[in-house]
Formats: structure tokens, sequence, C-alpha cells
């Protein structure tokens, strides 16, 4: 998974995640179910400042969540079939 977060990270010029900031990313979307608030993640950043909190910028973990991957994508084709 990291190492599909790195490379994700490389084609968008952003610096590469280590070990330590996954963990923190995972810790971060755990705190954020427990405490469920209305609105955007920003919510989570601005009052309640789980930046400072847990160490991580809302553009860190912004750029860790679009970059998320847990397998290689498929060729287009096979990718764009129906699995059921």
């Amino acid at each position: 998974t990291l190492r599909l977060i790195n490379e994700c990270m490389d084609t968008k010029g952003k610096q590469h995640v280590s070990n330590g900031e996954l963990i923190k990313w995972l810790g971060l979307r755990v705190a954020m179910a427990a405490e469920p608030r209305r609105g955007s993640i920003t919510e989570y950043f601005s009052p309640a400042d789980y930046g400072t909190r847990f160490g991580m910028s809302r553009h860190c973990f912004q750029d860790i969540i679009s970059a998320l991957n847990f397998a290689p994508l498929k060729s287009a084709p096979e990718h764009q079939k129906d699995p059921w």
C-alpha cells in the first residue's frame, strides 16, 4: 500500500509518505470516526486543531487520501468490466 501511495505521490510531484505518516493518517481517520462532525474535513482541522494534536497538516492528510491505493490499477479495458 505504501509503495502504491508513494508512486501516486511521485506522479503528483508530492513528497513521499513515511510509515509513521501513514499510521498518523490512520489514527486521524479513527479519531474522526469516534468524534463525528457535520461538514468537511476542514471542520476537524480548524476548531479541534487535529493538525497540532496528531502532528499532520490538513494538506498532508488530503494528499494521502488522494493517493491512497490498495492495489495497482488494472488495464483500462479489464478495469472497466463489471465484476458482477
